[in-house]
């Protein structure tokens, strides 16, 4: 068979070992930012993404959180941060978060509603 190595040329039956190309191990995993992770090279960064995997695996199997929850959530504590931040930034003065307006006509609104309704109905 080409590409294994046998132990013992008069056996072959015996125990073989497939042929290594002797690359490095961090080639193979394609050399980057994604092959320092992997090996530990980024200890902080491989260590940040492994407790926010783990975080995100014992809130969702764990204790059976769901991510519309998280997701009200995570804008809840938004909403409270731009609260706090635009009413005391004039104390330090700074200057408040600017939130561009978004304003929606009645029509558009409605066009939208009924659009929205007759396809989920």
């Amino acid at each position: 068979m080409p590409g294994l190595i046998y132990d013992d040329e008069q056996s072959p039956s015996s125990s073989f070992r497939i042929r290594s190309r002797r690359r490095p191990l961090r080639s193979l995993f394609g050399g980057g930012r994604v092959a320092n992770i992997l090996l530990w090279r980024n200890k902080q960064l491989s260590a940040g993404i492994l407790a926010g995997v783990t975080l995100i695996w014992f809130l969702f199997e764990v204790m059976e959180y769901h991510f519309l929850t998280l997701l009200c959530h995570v804008f809840i504590l938004t909403m409270l941060v731009i609260f706090i931040w635009s009413n005391v930034a004039p104390l330090f003065g700074r200057n408040p978060p600017r939130i561009p307006e978004f304003i929606l006509s009645e029509h558009a609104f409605r066009n939208y509603a009924i659009a929205f309704h007759s396809r989920f109905n």
